[in-house]
């Protein structure tokens, strides 16, 4: 498969999520060999940069609870989207002006069928390797 091709498969897995804690992919645009892409505003940063603005690095019980609950819906959502994102952490959970957490950069995310491994060959072999303890 093409570079441009798979892009354009990236946007279009992007484009069709629609869900509260997902950042909105608006629209897409063909420039030359290059795709570029319009997306929600979320104008407070990623998690870690609010991890290292806190005293620290902690947020309170209540606070990371609420984060916590809508990083798991928005992968959740992706999961009975029968999406998997590949490439998840603390750095690809945006907050939008409203303190929303809002999951972002669908690069490596990836469509499934029910029943299929997440997992590539190295990493399912690493996780059925015997542990030293």
């Amino acid at each position: 498969m093409s570079v441009r091709l798979l892009s354009l498969l990236k946007v279009h897995i992007h484009k069709t999520l629609k869900h509260e804690n997902v950042v909105a992919l608006l629209t897409h645009h063909l420039i030359d060999r290059s795709i570029a892409v319009v997306l929600e505003f979320c104008d407070n940063g990623n998690l870690r940069q609010l991890l290292t603005k806190t005293a620290g690095g902690l947020l309170t019980e209540p606070v990371t609870r609420r984060y916590f609950l809508q990083m798991f819906d928005a992968v959740s959502y992706l999961h009975t989207s029968c999406i998997v994102h590949r490439d998840i952490s603390i750095d690809k959970f945006l907050l939008d002006a409203r303190d929303r957490v809002k999951l972002s950069n669908f690069g490596t995310a990836m469509p499934y069928a029910a029943g299929e491994s997440f997992f590539t060959s190295r990493q399912a072999i690493a996780l059925t390797l015997p542990s030293n303890s």
